[in-house]
Formats: structure tokens, C-alpha cells, sequence
């Protein structure tokens, strides 16, 4: 068959459907983007000419474990996280509030539930429709409030909209790394100086809501 030939078959109302070709990048495509396409068999494999793997899919949710150090043989959908277990019988779900329609440099933002009680790491850049993102998966999440925020580090792609949450309530304590152990020297460095002056402002709005802090690094 010759290259980028198509073998076709036909649907109930008799139009096309394409099935499988050898495209012009020399790799094999199946199915077409019209219709769904499914593949039977006992079992998913993925041969890459020496050994073959299972590929997990969606059978596999219940099953499949979520560790980072097992993310080459499992996987769980990031979406249906919250039916995870520690095995300690507590429940926890991991979510993300959507970055900022056009943003370039959103930074991150994760969720972290345990039990019902939430904390945040990280906020994203300093935008309004960034911070609105948060409110709304904070209110989709039924969450009024964090137990404690968490800042990984002081780039402003990731603390931009603490300072807001606090003024607005919605963290009960706040953790952040010591500035005088965290300084980074590079292109994405900050100096000691600097990395206080970040600091001492999270933490002015931390003492005007009455919000605890602590460092971590110390």
C-alpha cells in the first residue's frame, strides 16, 4: 500500500471512515477523528521492539496508584484525585484553579484537602482574573476558608495573590521559607535583600489580619 494511502470502511449511513494509513511522517494513525474509535483485546500492550507494557487506562482507576516514584507503571486522572486514601482512612483531593485566559507566566497554584480541611501552595501571578480563578475554585470546592497557605518560594508567579487572600479571610495561617536560607544565585536568583523584602510584606499582611506565620528552613 502506498504512503499516506488510507484504507477506508463504511459507516450505517454509508459514508466513509477512515481506519488506519502510514502517513507522510511514517507513522501509523488510526481511526478517524468523526467517530470513536475502539480497540479490543485481554489487554492494552505497548512494544518498543524489546519489551512490552500495559497501557494503563480508565478500567484501571481504583487500582492504579498515585506516587511519584511508581508514575512510570501507574497514573491516576488528575481530575479524580479525591477518592484517594492514605491508608489511614483519610480522604484527599488535589486540585488546580484554572490560570488566567493569555497568561504567560501563571506561575502555580495547588489545593490540598485532607478530611475536609484545606490548605493552598503557591497562589500564581498577581492578576484579578487569577485571583478570581482561585475564589471561584475555592467556592466549587466549598471552601471558605484555608487552614494555612504555603509558599514554596518567592518568585511573584507563585505569591502573587496571597496578600489578597489574607486581607480577605480566607487563610488561617500562613508557612514560608526562611529568606535568610532560601537565597538563589542565577538567572532566576534573588538576594537575601531582596527575598526579605518579599517576606516582610506577606507577613505585614499577615499581622494585620491577626494570621499567624511561621518559616520553614529555619
Amino acid at each position: 500500500m502506498a504512503n499516506n494511502t488510507l484504507i477506508e470502511g463504511f459507516k450505517t449511513d454509508g459514508h466513509g471512515v477512515g481506519m488506519v494509513k502510514v502517513s507522510t511522517n511514517d507513522g501509523i494513525e488510526f481511526g478517524d477523528a468523526s467517530v470513536n474509535v475502539f480497540m479490543k483485546g485481554k489487554e492494552f500492550k505497548y512494544y518498543d521492539g524489546t519489551d512490552s507494557f500495559t497501557v494503563l487506562t480508565t478500567k484501571h482507576y481504583g487500582t492504579a496508584i498515585y506516587n511519584k516514584k511508581q508514575v512510570d507503571d501507574a497514573f491516576v486522572k488528575k481530575g479524580d484525585v479525591g477518592s484517594i486514601s492514605n491508608g489511614a482512612n483519610k480522604q484527599m483531593t488535589i486540585t488546580h484553579p484554572l490560570f488566567g485566559d493569555g497568561a504567560t507566566e501563571c506561575g502555580d497554584c495547588t489545593f490540598i484537602g485532607v478530611d475536609g480541611k484545606w490548605f493552598i501552595i503557591d497562589s500564581l501571578q498577581k492578576t484579578d482574573t487569577n485571583l478570581n480563578s482561585i475564589l471561584k475554585c475555592m467556592t466549587d470546592n466549598g471552601i471558605e476558608k484555608f487552614e494555612f497557605g504555603f509558599v514554596s518560594h518567592y518568585h511573584s508567579d507563585h505569591i502573587g495573590n496571597f496578600a489578597e487572600l489574607i486581607k480577605r479571610g480566607k487563610i488561617a495561617k500562613m508557612y514560608l521559607p526562611n529568606p535568610d536560607k532560601t537565597e538563589v544565585i542565577g538567572r532566576y536568583g534573588m538576594t537575601a535583600q531582596v527575598l526579605n523584602t518579599i517576606a516582610n510584606g506577606i507577613k505585614a499582611e499577615c499581622t494585620a489580619k491577626s494570621v499567624p506565620v511561621e518559616n520553614y528552613r529555619a
